[in-house]
């Protein structure tokens, strides 16, 4: 029997495209949950959802949805890369020690968390970074993150919740935001095509990072669902490679048939001006879930292509 999801934050880029893959493939019953209707944007029809504020909700309503949805596990896509430190830690923190607080009462149910590459901050280059390498994150964001996964892993030592925490690299997908470099690109070099612009203007693209598809994002999210762990754990998701961001633009650019010139001329972004290579060690992914990256770097590319042409945007 497929498992039933209950998925949290699931009109977040993370969480709208793990639902989008799921729902298209199959492997699970899907349950959306969203703060509210002004959230509900892009929710596929016909799936079960809820409406619920995890901020300001009263004590224990979260604990009441779960015990009405009854699912087999929790996926926590909620949480925020922009914004002031208040609103990151809110998002990003806060939520979290309210679902903690609220799983306590639901023990048996396993929650998966989608954490961040940012929580580790700086590498050695050219070595993969592992689960058990200490964290020194280089921004709000990446410091709000890696609170949230402290809390999560302090919980399940004291035998309060299980959790599985998803470290997810640099995501790549249909529903990339603006936000992030290769959203932003492909909507520049939208614009550039529409107009007959003769060049888009970047942020710096000299650093390296390990870029996974959404889709393999999705298959890790119902792996760690239907595993029964041993104990709780904070698991990388990624490709096993780093990728030069220039070449991920070009790249991308090829595939929307772009000849014009990428110029380098804005700042590095907040979130990770400091950190000049970053690449998953994903051994303990293959070891713990039994899976690895399907989908390479041009596919993930040409999905989120495919999803900035067809909007129009």
């Amino acid at each position: 029997m497929a498992p039933r999801l209950l998925v949290l934050g699931a009109g977040g880029f993370l969480g709208r495209s793990i639902v989008h893959h799921i729902a298209a493939t199959g492997g699970a019953e899907l349950i959306l949950h969203s703060r509210g209707a002004d959230d509900r944007a892009g929710f596929t029809d016909g799936i079960e959802s809820y409406a619920l504020d995890l901020l300001t909700c009263e004590p224990g309503a979260i604990a009441e949805m779960i015990d009405e949805i009854a699912p087999d596990a929790v996926i926590n896509c909620t949480g925020s890369a922009v914004g002031d430190l208040h609103q990151m830690t809110s998002a990003n923190v806060v939520v979290v020690l309210r679902l903690i607080a609220e799983l306590e009462k639901c023990k048996s149910l396993h929650l998966v968390h989608l954490g961040s590459a940012a929580e580790y901050g700086l590498a050695a280059h050219n070595v993969p970074v592992s689960e058990a390498m200490p964290a020194m994150p280089q921004s709000a964001y990446g410091h709000t993150k890696l609170r949230a996964t402290d809390h999560l892993m302090q919980a399940a030592a004291e035998d309060r919740i299980s959790v599985t925490v998803l470290r997810v690299f640099n995501p790549v997908g249909r529903f990339s935001p603006e936000t992030t470099l290769p959203g932003s690109a492909g909507r520049k070099i939208a614009v550039a095509l529409r107009t007959g612009a003769p060049a888009i203007n970047l942020g710096a693209l000299t650093s390296w990072r390990d870029y996974v598809d959404t889709r393999d994002i999705a298959r890790a999210v119902v792996a760690a669902a239907v595993t029964t762990p041993e104990c709780s754990r904070v698991l990388n998701v990624g490709r096993g490679e780093a990728v030069e961001s220039l070449h991920l633009v070009k790249t991308l650019a090829e595939i929307a048939g772009y000849t014009g010139e990428i110029v380098e001329s804005d700042a590095r972004s907040l979130r990770s001006a400091s950190v000049d290579w970053l690449c998953a060690d994903v051994q303990a992914m293959k070891d713990n879930l039994g899976l690895a990256a399907e989908y390479s770097i041009e596919e993930a590319l040409g999905e989120l292509w495919s999803g900035i042409s067809v909007s129009g945007e």
